[in-house]
């Protein structure tokens, strides 16, 4: 996606722009009482077809919180594209999160291995949409 100044006036983009601002920052620290003065760092909007996946990785070392908003409509558990999160100890994912629309899952995101499982054949047509911010403390 090409940088916010370049793209054409929208509903997504002063969406993104509001997440980006101090307003959206302290917003989304105040909803889970996060102490530190914190700056949104990085906004990104994905959109998955089919046979697109995420593999597990880790978004940060840093401390801070990622915030995933889901635009995906319809879903369905057979079309995939949930956000799991692994269990170290065990090998196994411990956590589903679904990309259910309209609405928001945040975490704390320094070292939290997670993924996104595959949008399936099942969800042909459909595609998953999500824009996801990484708030981290101020340096």
């Amino acid at each position: 996606m090409r940088p916010l100044h370049h793209q054409e006036p929208s509903a997504l983009t002063d969406f993104r722009a509001w997440i980006q601002s101090a307003d959206g920052a302290a917003f989304h620290a105040a909803l889970v009482g996060w102490p530190e003065p914190p700056q949104t760092r990085q906004v990104q909007v994905s959109r998955m077809e089919v046979g697109e996946s995420f593999p597990e990785h880790r978004d940060t070392d840093e401390e801070g919180l990622a915030v995933i908003y889901n635009f995906t409509r319809p879903w369905e558990d057979r079309f995939g594209g949930g956000l799991t999160f692994r269990h170290p100890e065990v090998d196994a994912d411990m956590m589903r999160v679904p990309p259910l629309f309209n609405s928001v899952f945040i975490f704390r995101a320094r070292g939290a291995p997670h993924r996104v499982t595959e949008w399936t054949s099942e969800a042909r047509g459909h595609q998953r949409y999500s824009v996801t911010a990484f708030i981290l403390a101020k340096r």
